[in-house]
């Protein structure tokens, strides 16, 4: 183990001693801690209930950052098809919303490459995350919401398609 990990472990106990949990007092020390534990099996020392916490969050994020990709996609995505005239107008709005789209495709795909479970929560989410889409759209537009279709026109395969743009 590295000696750093080592020294942030050994300073994390000291500083627990007046009753406070160390999750509640140093995260980081904690986190360090809690890993150290686990690489040297030692159990008894695994903070469980907060750890089991801390990675039920860690998912819910995910899935949290995955919806916020789905919903920017859909955002550009739309504003693309409405915005038609603008985009002729400003080459270079199109090209912020061309570029946003394909990192935003890029980030769902390095996403569910790293966690491939997620692919069956993309269903769920897609319908929020276009009615966010709208949101964000309006807000960027200024158009009213209803000037955008009121359930997603494409489909979840289209919108993940690389060369999908619509017309």
């Amino acid at each position: 183990m590295a000696t750093e990990t080592i020294e942030v472990v050994t300073q994390a106990q000291s500083r627990q001693s007046d009753g406070m949990e160390l999750h509640e007092q140093d995260y980081h020390a904690w986190l360090s801690s809690q890993a150290c534990a686990l690489r040297e099996n030692r159990l008894n020392d695994i903070d469980a209930s907060n750890l089991a916490e801390e990675l039920e969050d860690m998912a819910r994020s995910t899935k949290k950052a995955l919806k916020s990709q789905l919903a920017r996609l859909m955002a550009h995505l739309l504003k693309w098809s409405i915005q038609k005239d603008f985009r002729t107008r400003n080459p270079s709005a199109g090209n912020r919303w061309l570029a946003s789209i394909r990192n935003a495709r890029e980030e769902i795909k390095d996403d569910l490459a790293e966690s491939p479970s997620l692919t069956a929560y993309l269903p769920a989410i897609f319908a929020k995350a276009y009615q966010t889409a709208i949101n964000s759209a309006v807000e960027d537009t200024g158009l009213a919401d209803s000037a955008f279709p009121p359930v997603c026109p494409w489909s979840l395969d289209d919108v993940l398609k690389n060369d999908f743009l619509p017309d």
